[in-house]
């Protein structure tokens, strides 16, 4: 059992449809207060997504970006939209421990099954 953080969900999952990604640009939960003198790491990092592993959440083109994720021969696409050959996806789980809040980010690329 995992005690949810106040006013976030449990689990979510981001898509990210950037190319090149900014870490920080993905994952914020719309409608959250940011407060960036807060000591409350949460507080201050709304949400963001760990593609890179460092708990940084600001890592621009985290290894394996960039990426070509539409498949048209180049890896400057800033929103992809639509005919993905590659879902790059980050599933994270939030939870309040004994010792405060803690995260896990998992990163993944989905391609379509080929027959």
């Amino acid at each position: 059992y995992l005690d949810q953080i106040q006013g976030r969900p449990l689990g979510v999952v981001t898509i990210i449809t950037n190319e090149q990604p900014q870490e920080g640009n993905f994952g914020t939960l719309l409608g959250q207060a940011v407060n960036t003198s807060s000591t409350n790491w949460y507080q201050r990092n709304p949400f963001g997504v760990d593609v890179s592993g460092d708990r940084a959440f600001t890592t621009v083109n985290p290894m394996p970006f960039p990426l070509d994720i539409n498949g048209d021969g180049d890896t400057g696409d800033t929103l992809v939209d639509f005919a993905f050959k590659f879902l790059p996806t980050v599933v994270t789980i939030q939870w309040t421990s004994p010792i405060g809040p803690e995260r896990v980010d998992v990163f993944s690329v989905l391609t379509p099954e080929v027959p």
